[in-house]
């Protein structure tokens, strides 16, 4: 069984790269309109480099540029960890 610290490595490391990517990209007015509800964060949109990405079952890929057979594919990590964050006694995504 893996240990607690080992999921707070690998969240702690996806909550700095979305934090990076959101605090230098410019935000522009894009809709996702093809989105999920997203009731877990592994069913969640995320903008990444500025590009919007929907996970599904904590995966996504597209082509790395349009008629590419290169591929960009991302993966949520770990398992999803829930906790009450800013004590409003509901569980909240980690």
């Amino acid at each position: 069984m893996k240990s607690l610290p080992n999921y707070r490595f690998y969240l702690v490391s996806l909550l700095i790269t979305c934090l990076n990517f959101s605090c230098t990209v410019q935000k522009n007015n894009i809709t996702l309109t093809s989105a999920l509800p997203a009731n877990t964060p592994v069913n969640a949109a995320y903008y990444i480099e500025n590009e919007p990405v929907q996970l599904v079952n904590g995966l996504a890929e597209r082509e790395a540029a349009p008629g590419s057979a290169s591929k960009i594919k991302v993966a949520m990590l770990g398992e999803v960890l829930y906790s009450d964050l800013n004590y409003d006694k509901e569980k909240d995504a980690l």
